[in-house]
């Protein structure tokens, strides 16, 4: 039996903009420098691409106790990063050799399609289908290319608004002209297919920056001031990505401080406390294939989520609902589930998915629905935080387990919840 508690990705991206955030294994998923070396990540927003450009940016931040030599780079120069030899070789083997464009003139085809998957929008998701498909190609009888003849072979093509302008096939052409081996697993049709399936269901794996637990346990007045004084450092250059990043996903560029405050009001305990949101950390998409091959519901029955440390990334698909042994079906979430329906159906559409018909939607426009639905949307919204829709559903449940002989004519079930709270 497969351990669900800590799934390895078939493949995963870095998110391109998180790359300025923190530095990460790009074969393992593991934080570079490990948890010995968290003020490594203090340089990622300079994004240095060489073992050299790394040692002058720890010497420009003075970044102390930290050397170069916990960064292994790709051998051609693309600028890829390692947690060491092992997993650079491994990559090189696993595609990178293929996918490279380090040593590459700009007029390259390889080059050409990052350059067009970043115009498409789908930056992310183009380059974690090349990864797959490079595999597939390095290993006919790996499960990279079984998933690929079972799971994405029989799947139609790609559809939506994310998908109006995009041509799969044409980046499809500079790929496989920039990487002939790719050819062997699949084509244009192939290729279309699998960045649809990735756009509507990889998942979105996230993990704590390094820094956090560094940040936690300094007590040294010289380490909070270090870190006081980075946070305060002009990041001009981070800001530009996220503004690259923004235009990537269609979004308008943010033109503020994400929390509001100014820099000079930063104190140590606030930082400490807050941690998370002034350290950002890993950001990426995976392909989960037991994660992907579920259904999607808004209140969903299992969650997937990387599993915590600094260590290879693994990912954990877990009920949400610890206290339930079975399910009737497994689902899983593809869009954000603490916000309302129509907010929820705008985000399935642009993924590609329709209309949604789950309970929870259902439930949230008519007001109905069954008791293990509803267990499914009180556990869901415990999860979120939104603690008075979790009282709701329970007190559901808990009518249903008595009688219907309270309901009134043409009212639901919903409606006579909160009748029955407000008496």
């Amino acid at each position: 039996m497969v351990d669900e508690s800590r799934l390895e990705p078939l493949a995963f991206v870095q998110r391109l903009r998180n790359r300025r955030c923190v530095v990460v294994c790009q074969h393992c998923g593991a934080a570079c420098g490990g948890s010995e070396h968290p003020l490594l990540h203090c340089v990622a927003k300079r994004c240095p691409l060489s073992r050299d450009a790394l040692a002058q940016a720890l010497k420009e931040h003075d970044v102390r106790g930290v050397s170069p030599k916990c960064v292994v780079y790709c051998r051609k120069g693309c600028g890829e990063t390692y947690c060491g030899n092992a997993c650079e070789a491994a990559a090189r083997a696993a595609g990178h050799g293929s996918l490279c464009c380090g040593p590459l003139k700009e007029d390259d085809p390889m080059v050409q399609f990052r350059v067009q998957a970043m115009e498409s929008g789908l930056f992310d998701e183009f380059v974690l289908a090349a990864k797959v498909l490079a595999l597939a190609a390095e290993r006919p009888k790996g499960a990279a290319a079984a998933w690929l003849k079972t799971a994405v072979a029989e799947r139609a093509a790609p559809r939506g608004p994310r998908f109006e302008g995009v041509r799969p096939a044409a980046l499809w052409k500079l790929l496989v002209a920039g990487a002939p081996a790719l050819a062997k697993s699949g084509d244009a049709a192939v290729f279309s297919r699998l960045v649809g399936f990735v756009v509507e269901a990889a998942v979105p794996v996230e993990r704590p920056s390094p820094l956090v637990a560094y940040c936690k346990g300094a007590v040294d007045a010289a380490e909070q001031q270090f870190l006081l004084d980075w946070l305060r450092e002009d990041t001009d250059e981070q800001r530009e990505a996220y503004a690259q990043q923004a235009l990537i996903d269609g979004a308008a560029p943010d033109g503020g401080d994400s929390d509001g405050e100014s820099d000079e009001a930063l104190d140590f305990c606030d930082v400490a406390v807050d941690a998370e949101i002034y350290f950002e950390g890993f950001e990426g998409l995976a392909i989960i294939p037991a994660a992907m091959a579920l259904d999607h519901a808004c209140a969903p029955t299992h969650a997937a989520a990387a599993a915590p440390g600094a260590g290879p990334l693994r990912v954990a698909l877990a009920p949400v609902d610890g206290d339930r042994k079975t399910f009737a079906k497994r689902t899983v979430a593809r869009c954000e589930t603490a916000v309302d329906v129509e907010e929820r159906g705008e985000a399935l559409f642009k993924r590609g998915l329709g209309d949604c018909g789950c309970a929870r939607c259902l439930y949230d426009r008519h007001g109905d629905a069954s008791v293990e639905s509803l267990r499914d949307i009180a556990a869901c919204a415990q999860a979120d935080g939104r603690h008075e829709d979790a009282l709701a559903a329970f007190c559901g449940i808990l009518v249903l387990a008595v009688s219907y002989t309270h309901l009134r004519a043409h009212e639901t079930l919903r409606y006579l919840v909160c009748r029955l709270l407000l008496e």
